[in-house]
């Protein structure tokens, strides 16, 4: 397992590395990876242009990889290459989306997800598919891909100084490939009986599917249980690192504050995670 490696030009907003098609002309902007040329825009105004189009319309993970001959958009200060910030993102938003590739066209589906422990510097993925969305993403024939959202939320640009008018949004993703194997009636058993254990252990009486073993059975017998083992994964935490730290502390008390973009949880991630 191991993270996309960062070995291409980089656009993000205003703060973009020059490649070979930005060094062409200072107007050069891509739009969904595809470089689109306006020799009329001043710099100035390519940079805004720039900053817009990666606001609005993020490159996604998938498309990065279907283009990484061509334009790549990568983001080098907010990329998370450290596997365990990615486990315990996880760990924290444990609702991902799965995506397959199917002879049908893109499916997707969103299930909770458990961490298998002891597995190093390795990420597998534990959860179930009710029927019959596994007949549906194919689960077995080829790769899926697994989304993980943590915190996000809006920057306005009324935080920054007077002058700057661009807002941004921040956030923490993790995109992970891998494949799909299917449990065992045993396994996928003892996975049920984790993940409820996992989200039940907090509340004040606790239940458990111990409780009714010929329940937990039937149960289980409409799903199917699957491991998915991750090859490989890109993970960015877009947390204002290329702002001053005077600047990126204001945001997050703007964010702690009543307000509305109050967003205390996003306060609290990038108070954590340092620029």
């Amino acid at each position: 397992m191991r993270p996309i490696p960062d070995d291409q030009d980089v656009v993000d907003g205003a703060n973009a590395t020059p490649g070979p098609a930005a060094a062409q002309s200072d107007a050069t902007f891509y739009h969904h990876g595809l470089p689109a040329r306006d020799t009329r825009l001043p710099p100035s105004s390519a940079a805004w242009v720039r900053s817009v189009v990666h606001l609005l319309e993020p490159t996604t993970s998938a498309d990065a990889v279907t283009r990484k001959e061509t334009t790549l958009l990568r983001t080098p200060p907010f990329m998370v290459e450290d596997v365990e910030q990615v486990k315990d993102l996880i760990q924290r938003h444990p609702l991902v989306t799965v995506v397959s590739d199917t002879a049908n066209g893109l499916v997707a589906s969103h299930y909770p997800v458990l961490l298998e422990p002891g597995t190093g510097d390795d990420i597998v993925l534990l959860t179930h598919f009710g029927c019959p969305d596994d007949q549906t993403h194919e689960l077995g024939r080829h790769e899926v891909l697994v989304v993980v959202q943590g915190p996000h939320g809006y920057v306005s640009p009324g935080w920054y100084p007077p002058g700057q008018i661009v807002p941004t949004w921040n956030y923490a993703n993790a995109h992970l490939w891998g494949q799909v194997e299917i449990m065992s009636e045993p396994d996928k058993l003892s996975m049920f009986h984790a993940l409820v254990d996992r989200f039940e252990r907090v509340m004040p009486c606790p239940r458990s599917l111990s409780q009714d073993e010929e329940m937990t059975r039937q149960v289980a017998s409409e799903a199917v249980g699957v491991r998915i083992r991750v090859t490989r994964f890109e993970a960015r935490f877009r947390l204002s690192q290329n702002k001053p730290p005077e600047l990126r502390d204001h945001v997050i008390e703007q964010l702690d504050q009543s307000g509305p973009y109050a967003n205390p949880g996003l306060a609290d991630f990038m108070r954590h995670r340092p620029a």
